[in-house]
């Protein structure tokens, strides 16, 4: 049981520093709209392929 606690908590604990770098990168350094965007876009694929990982779907290594 406990194993899991610290499981769930690090999986939310890297999922909101994913967030706050991106926020804090997106916010106070200056950038076209769009650059923002795609930062944004990235980070979520990022931590939807982590999530999937971590819950036990294996995504297939597409590079050589």
């Amino acid at each position: 049981m406990h194993n899991h606690c610290m499981d769930l908590l690090i999986l939310v604990g890297v999922c909101c520093l994913i967030g706050f770098v991106v926020y804090i990168l997106t916010t106070k350094i200056p950038m076209p709209p769009y650059w923002a965007t795609a930062i944004q876009i990235v980070a979520l694929i990022v931590i939807v392929l982590y999530l999937l990982g971590r819950f036990g779907f294996r995504v297939p290594n597409i590079l050589p």
